[in-house]
């Protein structure tokens, strides 16, 4: 990991590990029964996910129920709740997580048909949201869902640092993300958050 990989990682170890509250509301709760419901028809049991920037790693439970193989990628080894953190233990395990950066992913992290990228987009550096559009986009086969918090985080108050370094307009993100995906349909309005649908099947 480079400098500012490492000066993240352990902003959010920190905050992980010192602030219950944080983990209190995981974006997955909600929006991965969404990817689930809008990609159901092309969903096919033993089909392989990955969540990058897996957080609480609360997708799991709704992705292990539809059959799916399950990939969790995030540079805190500390985000996870316990209940997911076991299922990554086993051999082989139920849920394999990388331990990686999302702008210098590893080739252990490989394509997938589909992606999740939950709230993670505004947290990345401006420097590297290219990179990491496209090594997520490098490695979604099938379809995905992004979502992006378009407004600042009150937790980094805690840990006295911004934790949305990339607050930007929903129009700046659409231009970002057609350069490296297919945008397939866009949910809302919402003021606050952009949450598109991806597909390489159309």
């Amino acid at each position: 990991m480079d400098i500012i990989a490492l000066q993240e990682r352990k902003k959010y170890n920190t905050l992980w590990e010192n602030c219950a509250a944080y983990r209190e509301f995981a974006p997955a709760d909600v929006l991965t029964p969404i990817f689930l419901d809008f990609f159901h028809k092309q969903i096919k049991d033993g089909e392989n996910v990955i969540d990058f920037g897996c957080g609480t790693g609360r997708s799991v439970p709704f992705l292990l129920a539809k059959k799916l193989h399950v990939n969790l990628v995030d540079f805190c080894d500390n985000c996870m709740d316990p209940e997911i953190f076991f299922l990554t233990l086993g051999s082989p395990p139920l849920v394999h997580f990388f331990q990686e950066c999302l702008w210098s992913l590893s080739p252990s992290v490989k394509p997938a048909e589909w992606i999740l990228c939950f709230d993670v987009l505004e947290h990345i550096p401006e420097e590297k949201v290219d990179d990491v559009l496209k090594a997520i986009s490098s490695r979604m086969q099938k379809g995905g869902l992004i979502s992006i918090c378009l407004c600042e985080d009150d937790f980094g108050s805690i840990v006295g640092e911004r934790l949305h370094l990339t607050i930007k307009p929903a129009s700046w993100w659409r231009e970002k993300i057609n350069r490296y995906f297919s945008i397939f349909s866009e949910f809302g309005p919402s003021k606050n958050t952009l949450l598109l649908a991806l597909s390489n099947l159309v």
